[in-house]
């Protein structure tokens, strides 16, 4: 059985990162949103800066894993 063209430039390996980064971008899209919401929710209180500050540091590892997602997306790439 003959194989179409694209097909060899594909495989799981590859389709298994795009979805881990699509994923990733996804969830820090979502985080995004919530951290603007809790932004503009209220007043500066300091039980609401630690809410916000919280907030901050949970939506800055989403895109520091996201990043390193990504570099070692590029450094499997490089390989192959």
């Amino acid at each position: 059985m003959k194989k179409p063209n694209w097909l060899d430039h594909v495989n799981t390996y590859n389709l298994n990162l795009n979805l881990n980064l699509k994923l990733a971008f996804a969830i820090i899209s979502i985080s995004d949103v919530h951290a603007l919401k809790t932004n503009l929710s209220g007043e500066l209180t300091l039980e609401n800066i630690q809410v916000v500050t919280m907030v901050a540091v949970i939506h800055f590892t989403f895109v520091l894993s996201a990043i390193g997602i990504s570099f070692a997306e590029r450094l499997t790439r490089d390989k192959h």
